[in-house]
């Protein structure tokens, strides 16, 4: 994909999802999948991205279990942001 950074999107909610997936689009950001919307999901995908937006309110794993799986899933880096909207 050229010179873009990869991000993937991992977030239950489309609406949430599909704004950041704009917000990442139009900076320059290739979206690996954009229709990922839970951890399990995620694990499929991981390896195809150069960093992982993740919703730590995912319904099918505890906060402490996404963060475990960043820990584990190979990504140099971690950052955590969190916001309400």
């Amino acid at each position: 994909m050229g010179d873009f950074m990869r991000v993937l999107i991992v977030e239950d909610s489309e609406m949430q999802r599909e704004s950041m997936r704009r917000l990442f689009a139009a900076n320059d950001f290739a979206v690996v999948c954009d229709a990922v919307g839970s951890l399990a999901e995620a694990e499929q995908h991981v390896g195809d991205c150069d960093f992982v937006v993740l919703d730590l309110s995912l319904p099918d794993a505890m906060p402490a279990d996404s963060l475990e799986w960043l820990t584990t899933c190979g990504k140099p880096s971690i950052e955590i942001v969190r916001a309400h909207v």
